[in-house]
């Protein structure tokens, strides 16, 4: 398993009560945010056994997924589902899964 998929799934674990309240008031991008985290980690996995320009394509989708795991945390933030409070672990850790995917898919 890639250090990035470790660093992802401690990102999961993270968000999970993140989602949870979001369900309540904001449940399409609660979706969107699974979808997207579940995105970064099967591109992760499915990079591992590809190779050359095949294997950054997918790691640069694992990117962009990363990114819109940002993104709907900040959505999230900007309509009041979740408060800065909350968002204090998960966005150093999301920066990180965003970096190391970028990095990959260079």
């Amino acid at each position: 398993m890639l250090d990035a998929q470790l660093l992802l799934l401690d990102l999961i674990r993270t968000l999970r009560p993140l989602v949870e309240r979001m369900r309540v008031t904001q449940p399409d991008l609660a979706k969107q945010l699974v979808r997207a985290a579940n995105g970064v980690g099967l591109n992760l996995a499915e990079g591992f056994g590809r190779y050359g320009a095949d294997k950054r394509r997918v790691y640069r989708l694992a990117s962009a997924e990363a990114k819109e795991v940002k993104a709907a945390l900040e959505i999230a933030a900007a309509w009041g589902a979740l408060d800065d409070a909350e968002l204090v672990a998960a966005r150093p850790l999301a920066d990180r899964v965003a970096r190391v995917t970028f990095a990959l898919g260079k």
